[in-house]
């Protein structure tokens, strides 16, 4: 199984790291999965603001003025199995980071690429986690065409607090593959 992991967060060592930190983990002690797991930090890639030119839309994603990194993740995203997306949350929204990519993906919107591909998706905030933040993200990858694992009434907000009870959140990360 290919699972990877986007990490939309601009620390190099934050919360929405640690999480997918735990994930990685979660997969190769307990569901037994070692290799093949990749991780993309959109801090580390280059993606340019959208020009709003509606080249990719009204042509093809190859008339894009921006020579950037977004299609080398899409091609990861293609080849994964299972796609963990994680953002911290920003004045009740994803990060700029996030929401960047996800505009320079909008022509996905028009060609849905994932088709039914199981995506799981997480916001880590420091108050409480926003809900707005997870609709965001379960936006885009609906109309992508993937299929977003629920938990609750959406996927996981995760309110990181001084200490994380650990054995709690390793029990929710499980329900996952289940």
């Amino acid at each position: 199984m290919k699972i990877l992991m986007i990490n939309g967060s601009p620390r190099k060592k934050g919360n929405t790291q640690l999480i997918l930190d735990l994930f990685e983990r979660l997969l190769q002690e307990h569901v037994g999965i070692s290799q093949d797991i990749i991780t993309v930090s959109l801090r580390e890639k280059v993606i340019e603001l959208c020009h709003g030119c509606r080249g990719c839309m009204v042509n093809s994603e190859e008339f894009c003025p921006c020579k950037d990194e977004v299609k080398d993740i899409e091609n990861k995203m293609k080849k994964a199995d299972l796609i963990l997306i994680g953002s911290p949350v920003y004045v009740e929204d994803i990060s700029g980071l996030m929401k960047n990519w996800i505009d320079r993906m909008a022509y996905r919107c028009h060609r849905p690429f994932l088709n039914g591909k199981r995506v799981y998706l997480f916001t880590t905030s420091g108050a409480k986690a926003s809900n707005h933040a997870i609709r965001t993200l379960k936006h885009a990858f609906l109309a992508w065409g993937a299929e977003v694992i629920q938990w609750d009434n959406y996927s996981m907000g995760i309110r990181m607090e001084a200490e994380i009870a650990r054995e709690n959140l390793k029990n929710r990360l499980r329900s996952v593959y289940n």
